[in-house]
């Protein structure tokens, strides 16, 4: 059986999706444990403390905490690997163009502005919500760019929707060039947003007065 079963397991391996498939079938297990008695011992497991060591330096934290900044660690270094293949490769700038990473970038940033503040419009429209204190629509809007910048879940689904080598190559620029200028367009927004001095100072002491003038 296991002459059987390794030949499957390399040949899944080698597939671009793999890690999208694998991601796929742990988020239904995940979805069914969290719907089931074995919650408590899920739970239980995930706050067993590991901890490593060298001389004085001493790291002691739950499983869930390595498994979140360990795992993160490595999936930036991997896309920091992918990014510097593309640099030292070199690519045209009219591959940004093309219509596969066009379209994701656009999707990128017009899909969740539309998402985000749209329906944020709509619910305080509606009366369902309201602003909070000292947040306004510009605000909003900033932080619906700042949601465009995307890579797990747009690589995720780019690896399970394209088999070609290079279609996911245009995955990634599409994914690279709509992070990079939702990045942007979002700061310089949420910074122009940002209250004057005299706004801030006012907001902290709501009940100063200003002055009559003489």
């Amino acid at each position: 059986m296991v002459s059987r079963i390794a030949p499957m397991l390399r040949d899944f391996m080698q597939k671009e999706s793999a890690g999208g498939i694998t991601l796929i079938f742990a988020a239904f297990a995940a979805l069914v444990i969290a719907n089931s008695p074995l919650l408590g011992a899920y739970k239980s497991w995930l706050d067993i403390p590991i901890v490593a060591g060298f001389g004085g330096f001493v790291i002691d934290k739950p499983l869930l905490l390595w498994v979140n900044d360990g795992l993160m660690a490595v999936f930036f270094f991997l896309i920091g690997l992918e990014v510097k293949r593309e640099v030292l490769i070199g690519l045209d700038p009219m591959d940004a163009l093309a219509p596969l990473p066009l379209g994701i970038a656009l999707g990128l940033l017009i899909g969740k502005q539309a998402g985000i503040l749209g329906f944020a419009w709509l619910a305080v429209k509606t009366g369902i919500a309201s602003l909070p204190e000292s947040v306004n629509w510009r605000q909003i809007h900033g932080l619906s760019l700042f949601a465009a910048i995307g890579f797990t879940m747009s690589l995720f689904i780019g690896n399970l929707a394209f088999a070609s080598p290079e279609q996911v190559d245009a995955v990634k620029l599409g994914v690279l060039s709509g992070s990079t200028i939702a990045a942007i367009a979002g700061f310089f927004l949420l910074r122009s947003a940002l209250p004057t001095a005299e706004e801030a100072q006012a907001m902290a002491d709501p009940e100063a007065k200003a002055e009559p003038a003489e």
